[in-house]
């Protein structure tokens, strides 16, 4: 049972008791400075007025402060941190821009208060260099005479937390977006070495080896000989026998590599898109010689299994491990052929294929089975990881049903689609009555003759004889006639399997026991997400025992699709709150990965889980059609800090 001490409300005031164990019990609590006497801040509103926060030892976590003030209060507030303090405490601000919403630490300026609107200060606090114990820090507000305390109440717990990772973490980028630019020389190191340092202080482990080709095969030389690749193929290209392709040299971008590793940064994951097309017509003339090959041939097929087969072989030499290759991007049921396609090519080529799943292949044990023998990694949509999870875990049986749709088509013109019509096919009061989450697979015939399916949405549409579903089935289903006419005219079929959960059912589907489950989320403007939903993703990875989780994005080519900005002149990088959710997050998704490796699931369900007793709260929510698991309390800074002090306590309890 947990000490009753742990469940002290996170803003108390008042002495704590000390997590320390044998001779550290005798060392007594740092007592607090005294105050300076000086009335608060007039018109000035501090939320939290205190704070508390436990940490393990050499670790810190990021504190957010909310200032209002009246329109006549004060315009400009200074930040105080004693002398003492100051290595333990760093204030920033929080400022916006219009393609960011960054941190910027308060260097003894003050922090300027907008009137009427609340402004946000953030504090990183750690435990660097500090005995474990109880501490006092005395923060204050100062505008002109006035000092306004802000209690700080830190406690150092004699934990360390382990370097041992519990998962995988990938934040979108394209490695030349991170270098800014294809060559290795000392301005893209030194960026690298910002970025990739940030990266991994959220946790990532994944080198996201997405670059332009084009970019690349200039640099990739000969094995042996160390002559040009680009060169001979333009110049000699019959010194690349395509019977016999050569063994290649990437070392062009070994410093590069080098740096990553240095930042733990060794999981390594590529791209490959469909070979068929103009773009990879270019790759090819590249790398074997204008016109030799017609991209989507099988000799195309194995010209290109040889570039990546080389490119994977040197990762591997270096160390690298993982090694997946990603193949295009939230497909729907209908690309599946063609993702195998391409998968074959990356399992020919040595890597391990994967996809984004998102949109009706989760939801479909039929979908799941088609590409399980394709797929070696499952990266699932975070609303749609519990339907996945459910039809490989719980028992069902299925029945076929052949219903006519009788119901009226109203039309659809969204983003000026064209002979499409929409009907309330599932769900309560519909043509069917079914629940769209209960639907297995389902095919509509038009007078007899069956329907092409699409996954895709019809926004826009301008195909004929398709039926779709908008990327996730929901109580609609969207249809444009072979012939473009009014659907009235033409006689409906829809044959579904509908599944119903039951002890004498199955599960519907089974994945390879080598792959590897992953969830990933994040919307446009990811420097938008709240801290507090930033933090949940690592704590959710760890309660589902996730092999990995991945978030849009890190630093990506768009502007406006970044986590952190660096400042190359001062060697220093910027976050977003948002990171620094990812960043607090990873770290304690570390110190409960530990709580559960060294005390056990029991323990760790006493800090986060379905139970009654948990601290972190694990429930089911729903979006549309769909239900999944979730925190409901990541967004109390209270129960934060609570969870993590039951760990911290735990982890000091004598077995």
């Amino acid at each position: 049972m947990l000490n009753s001490k742990l469940f002290l409300p996170l803003m108390a005031v008042g002495v704590l008791v000390s997590p320390c164990r044998g001779a550290e019990r005798d060392r007594p609590a740092q007592a607090a400075e005294a105050p300076d006497i000086a009335k608060r801040v007039a018109n000035l509103h501090v939320q939290p007025e205190s704070l508390s926060l436990d940490l393990p030892r050499e670790e810190e976590r990021y504190l957010p402060v909310t200032l209002n003030h009246a329109p006549d209060g004060p315009e400009r507030i200074t930040v105080e941190v004693s002398a003492e303090w100051s290595r333990n405490v760093t204030p920033f601000k929080e400022s916006a821009g219009e393609d960011r919403l960054e941190l910027l630490p308060l260097r003894n300026e003050p922090l300027a208060l907008k009137a009427g609107a609340p402004s946000t200060l953030w504090l990183r606090v750690g435990s660097a260099g500090k005995a474990p114990g109880e501490y006092t820090i005395p923060l204050r507000l100062r505008a002109g005479g006035d000092v306004q305390p802000l209690p700080l109440r830190l406690r150092v717990w004699p934990v360390t937390v382990s370097m041992q990772r519990p998962f995988h973490v990938r934040g979108y980028y394209s490695f030349n977006t991170l270098a800014v630019g294809s060559e290795v020389n000392e301005s893209t190191l030194r960026q690298l070495d910002l970025l990739l340092g940030a990266y991994a202080g959220m946790g990532g482990n994944v080198l996201d080896w997405t670059m332009p080709w084009l970019e690349v095969i200039p640099r990739v030389k000969m094995a042996g000989s160390g002559e040009n690749l680009a060169e001979i193929a333009t110049a000699t290209p019959d010194r690349l026998p395509l019977s016999a392709l050569p063994r290649l040299d990437f070392s062009h971008y070994d410093p590069w590599w080098a740096v990553a590793k240095r930042h733990g940064v060794t999981h390594l994951e590529t791209y490959l898109e469909n070979p068929n097309g103009e773009r990879w017509q270019w790759m090819l003339d590249a790398l074997v010689g204008k016109g030799r090959v017609k991209a989507g041939t099988p000799e195309a097929d194995r010209v290109v299994t040889w570039f990546y087969r080389e490119m994977r072989r040197h990762f591997a030499e270096r160390g690298f491990t993982g090694l997946f290759c990603k193949i295009s991007d939230e497909i729907s049921p209908e690309s599946i052929p063609g993702y195998i396609r391409t998968a074959k090519i990356a399992r020919d080529a040595g890597w391990r294929p994967f996809t984004t799943v998102t949109g009706m292949i989760p939801r479909s044990g039929q979908t799941i089975r088609a590409m399980d023998p394709w797929c070696d990694q499952w990266q699932l949509a975070f609303t749609l990881k519990d339907s996945f999870l459910s039809l490989l875990n719980n028992k069902y049986r299925v029945e076929t049903r052949t219903i006519p749709l009788t119901g009226r088509w109203g039309k659809y013109t969204n983003g000026g689609a064209e002979e499409t019509w929409a009907m309330k096919v599932f769900g309560p009061g519909s043509a069917t009555g079914i629940a769209p989450g209960a639907v297995e697979s389902l095919e509509l015939r038009e007078d007899g003759k069956p329907l092409d399916y699409s996954g895709d949405s019809p926004w826009g549409n301008k195909r004929r004889g398709r039926i779709f579903t908008a990327g996730s089935l929901g109580e609609h289903l969207y249809v444009s006639p072979f012939d473009g006419s009014d659907p009235a005219g033409h006689r409906y079929e829809l044959r579904v399997t509908v599944r119903t959960e039951s002890p004498e059912g199955k599960p519907l589907a089974a994945i390879d026991r080598t792959d590897q489950v992953w969830f990933y989320g994040g919307p446009p403007r990811p420097y938008q997400v709240s801290y507090d939903r930033a933090w949940n993703y690592p704590a959710m990875a760890l309660h589902h025992r996730f092999d990995g989780y991945g978030q849009w994005a890190f630093y990506f080519w768009q502007k406006t699709e970044r986590l952190v900005w660096p400042d190359k002149a001062n060697r220093s990088v910027t976050f977003s709150p948002t990171y620094c959710g990812f960043r607090d997050g990873w770290n304690d998704a570390r110190l409960f990965a530990d709580l559960l490796r060294r005390r056990g699931p029991e323990r760790l369900a006493q800090v986060i889980g379905k139970g009654e007793g948990s601290i972190l709260q694990v429930v089911t929510r729903k979006e549309g059609s769909d239900d999944y698991t979730t925190l409901a309390n990541a967004d109390d800074p209270m129960a934060r800090n609570r969870a993590r002090r039951a760990a911290l306590q735990l982890l000091t309890e004598k077995q």
